[in-house]
C-alpha cells in the first residue's frame, strides 16, 4: 500500500517542532510518504503542484501552533485570512476531498471555533485535534500520532516495531582510554598494555561537536519570562516600556537520540562605548529527545525607564567557547504614554453585526458591513484579539469605541473594560450604538476607532443603506 501523508505547517509558526514531527513520521512511513510543500512553495506552478500533491494523499496533518493565527505575508496580512495562501489552499484542498484531515494542536492550543476561522477555513472547525507538547512529553506524544494514522491505513501490525524504533535508547557509559569493550584475542594479549601517560590523548570534543546555533533573539519581560509560545522577538525597545531584555538561544542538537548534555552558557552584555554593563550565567541541559532546544536569560530592571538609550551587543558563550553575538537597540519615545499594549495582546479582526439590546451568542452573530436602514437597530462593533499573555497571567484593558458619523464628526462612544483570562488564548468583545427599534438611523457610511488604554488600536467602516 502506497502511503501518502501531507503535513502542512507555518515555518513561522511552528517550524522547531514540525522538524521533530517529520523525523518521527519519516522513521514509522518512509521519505516518499511524507509530503511538504518545503520543495515547491518557491516554483512558479507551486499551486497546480499542491493541488496535485494534496489530491493524491489520503491523510493530511495541520500543525496549528501558538503563532498560527499571526502569521504574516510580506505585506502584513494575515496568512490564514487569505484563501490564496499556498497553506489555506493546502487545507481547502483536503477540505474538498474524501481525504483524512488530523489537526495536530501544539502544546496548550484548543481546536479553533467556527467563529475564530476565515471562511475559507469553518468546517476545519469540526475536525478533533490531536496534542503533541514539546520536552519530556514530546516521544509519548509523537508515538500517539504514529499509533493514529496507523489505525487509519489498517496496518497495526508495525505498531510494535515503530514504538521499538522510536523510544530513544539509553546509551552505555563512555569508556576511559585504557579500557576496552573487548577481550583481547591471545595475538593481542601479547602486545604490552602501555601506561596511561603513553596514551594518544583523544580530541578534545568543541561545543560544534553537540550543538548547532540557530538563531539568537531578544525580547522584552519582567523577572519572569513568559512562555515561549508568546513572546515578541525585536531588536529594538522602547526606552520608556522595557524592564529586562532577555537574550534567547536557539540550537539543534547534533546527539538527539544519542544522549544527553550539558553546558555552561554565559551571555556578556557590552554597550556601544565598549562597557561590559552585565554578565549572566546558567546551566544548559540538553535532553536526547529534544531535536532543537533554547534557553533564555534576561538583564535589566523592576521598572521600565532605567536602560540607557544606545546599542548593544550581547556575546553568548556555551563552555567558554564564543558561539554567536546579536545586537538590540535601546531608542527614546516621544509619546507620553507608554505603549504595553504589544505586550498584552494583538489584534486579529474588528467586525460588525446587528442587534437589538439582547446581545446574540458569538455562534449566531451575522457580520457584514453593509445595513439595511428600514431593518438596522443597534450595529455592534467587535474586537478580537490574540492573548499574548495565554498560561501566564490575567490583564484587564479600558476599550473605547468612537462612532464617527458619515461627514467625519464624532457622534458618541461606548466604554467598557476588557478582561482577559489566562486560559483564553483568543478573547473578544463588543459594544452596540443605536436604537432599539428600526429605521432611525440615516443612510451612509460611518467609521468606527477603536481605543484600548488611550491608544488606538484600530478602525472600521459599517454602511447603512
Amino acid at each position: 500500500m502506497a502511503i501518502q501523508i501531507f503535513f502542512c505547517y507555518l515555518l513561522e509558526d511552528s517550524g522547531e517542532i514540525a522538524g521533530q514531527i517529520y523525523h518521527f513520521l519519516v522513521t514509522a512511513f518512509g521519505e516518499s510518504s511524507i509530503l511538504t510543500d518545503a520543495k515547491i512553495a518557491n516554483q512558479p506552478n507551486s499551486r497546480e503542484l499542491v493541488k496535485k500533491m494534496v489530491t493524491d494523499c489520503e491523510a493530511m496533518l495541520v500543525l496549528i501552533g501558538p503563532k498560527w493565527f499571526l502569521c504574516q505575508d510580506p505585506q502584513g496580512k494575515k496568512r490564514i485570512q487569505n484563501p490564496n495562501e499556498l497553506v489555506c489552499l493546502e487545507i481547502t484542498t483536503a477540505l474538498g476531498k474524501e481525504i483524512f484531515i488530523l489537526p495536530i494542536l501544539v502544546g496548550d492550543m484548543r481546536m479553533p471555533l467556527d467563529i475564530e476561522l476565515p471562511e475559507h477555513l469553518k468546517p476545519l472547525a469540526l475536525r478533533s485535534g490531536l496534542h503533541i507538547k514539546t520536552g519530556a512529553s514530546f516521544p509519548k506524544d509523537a508515538q500517539k500520532l504514529v499509533h493514529t494514522l496507523y489505525q487509519f491505513f489498517e496496518i497495526p501490525d508495525l505498531a510494535k516495531k515503530i514504538e521499538e524504533d522510536l523510544v530513544p535508547s539509553i546509551p552505555a557509559e563512555p569508556l576511559s582510554p585504557w579500557q576496552s569493550d573487548i577481550s583481547p584475542s591471545p595475538m593481542l594479549s601479547k602486545v604490552p598494555i602501555p601506561a596511561p601517560s603513553q596514551l594518544v590523548t583523544p580530541r578534545a570534543q568543541s561545543i560544534s561537536d553537540y550543538v548547532q546555533v540557530m538563531n539568537i533573539r531578544f525580547f522584552e519581560d519582567g523577572e519572569q519570562a513568559r512562555p515561549v509560545q508568546v513572546r515578541q522577538y525585536q531588536n529594538q525597545f522602547i526606552q520608556n516600556a522595557t524592564r529586562y531584555v532577555y537574550c534567547e538561544i536557539t540550537v539543534t542538537n547534533l546527539l538527539y537520540h544519542k544522549k544527553a548534555h550539558t553546558h555552561s552558557l554565559v551571555w556578556k552584555y557590552v554597550h556601544s562605548d565598549g562597557r561590559q554593563i552585565g554578565e549572566i550565567s546558567a546551566e544548559f541541559n540538553i535532553s536526547p529527545e529534544w531535536l532543537t532546544a533554547w534557553y533564555q536569560h534576561g538583564l535589566g530592571w523592576k521598572q521600565p525607564g532605567n536602560w540607557a538609550l544606545g546599542n548593544y551587543l550581547v556575546h553568548v558563550f556555551c563552555d567558554q567557547e564564543c558561539i554567536g553575538n546579536e545586537k538590540f537597540s535601546i531608542v527614546s519615545d516621544q509619546l507620553t504614554h507608554v505603549n504595553y499594549r504589544n505586550l498584552y495582546f494583538e489584534l486579529i479582526s474588528i467586525q460588525f453585526f446587528e442587534a437589538g439590546e439582547t446581545i446574540p451568542a458569538a455562534t449566531e452573530r451575522k457580520y457584514q458591513t453593509y445595513f439595511s436602514q428600514q431593518e438596522a437597530r443597534y450595529i455592534y462593533c467587535e474586537v478580537k484579539v490574540i492573548n499574548l499573555l495565554y498560561g501566564q497571567a490575567p490583564h484587564s484593558h479600558k476599550l473605547v469605541w468612537k462612532y464617527h458619523r458619515p461627514d467625519g464628526t464624532f457622534w458618541d462612544q461606548v466604554v467598557a473594560d476588557f478582561n482577559i483570562l489566562p486560559e483564553w488564548y483568543t478573547a473578544w468583545h463588543q459594544r452596540g450604538w443605536g436604537w432599539t427599534t428600526p429605521g432611525n438611523w440615516a443612510k451612509g457610511t460611518y467609521s468606527v476607532k477603536i481605543y484600548s488604554d488611550l491608544e488606538c488600536i484600530g478602525e472600521e467602516k459599517f454602511t447603512i443603506c
